[in-house]
């Protein structure tokens, strides 16, 4: 229904091509859509324009959700949050809500086992959410927020060990660590899976033809 309705308001903001038609330039996925403008001015009237656009075709925006804002004070779209910092270039991660959501997924899937099952059931059941939420979010900057939530299932999974088995959770923790759950139990890992889109990749630093390395095992910075 969105795309029926909002075909027309595509029409006036982009050509047959696909090009924008003017210098602000629409971004619509279904009911969900940004703006993108040079200056706050050009943006406030655009904004006010689309408005007006909405109201001859007897449609209402969300005006909580909605808002003018610049890149410096991030703004969110699609489950992604972007945000460029000062002197930096653009970042593209999952948003909090989104992080919210998978931690709530891992949490109920997790629960909804008795302790009487096996892990790897558990783990079988769990590992496709997993691997459905990091497929979208992997073309971001989302290293970091990967690295959280990975920590953050294991550490679902060590509680429900501890309370499974009765033990204490340093026990849990010792007991069914990063190495048992990821390679012997094969938990799904989100880390190591970000593939940049194009425009997010950071810029190789070469010395002597030798990139840049990090870590302990000094992988190539990408």
């Amino acid at each position: 229904m969105s795309n029926i309705f909002l075909h027309e308001v595509d029409k006036s903001w982009c050509q047959s091509n696909g090009k924008p038609a003017r210098n602000v330039r629409l971004i619509r996925f279904a009911d969900d859509m940004v703006l993108l403008a040079r200056t706050e001015t050009e943006a406030v009237k655009t904004w006010e324009r689309l408005q007006a656009e909405f109201g001859a075709l007897k449609l209402k925006i969300n005006q909580e959700k909605s808002k003018v804002t610049g890149v410096e004070n991030g703004f969110r779209f699609l489950g992604f949050e972007f945000l460029k910092k000062q002197g930096r270039m653009l970042y593209m991660r999952p948003c909090d809500k989104a992080k919210k959501n998978i931690v709530k997924q891992v949490r109920e899937v997790t629960r909804s086992f008795k302790r009487s099952e096996r892990l790897d059931m558990v783990i079988k059941t769990l590992n496709p959410v997993l691997i459905g939420w990091c497929t979208y979010f992997r073309v971001g900057n989302s290293s970091r927020v990967f690295h959280w939530v990975d920590w953050c299932v294991r550490n679902e999974l060590q509680l429900w060990m501890r309370y499974k088995h009765q033990c204490s959770w340093y026990r849990a923790k010792a007991r069914w660590n990063y190495r048992f759950l990821h390679e012997k139990c094969r938990l799904y890992r989100l880390v190591g899976k970000v593939s940049h889109l194009e425009g997010l990749r950071r810029t190789l630093p070469e010395e002597c033809g030798r990139r840049a390395g990090y870590g302990k095992t000094v992988c190539p910075v990408r």
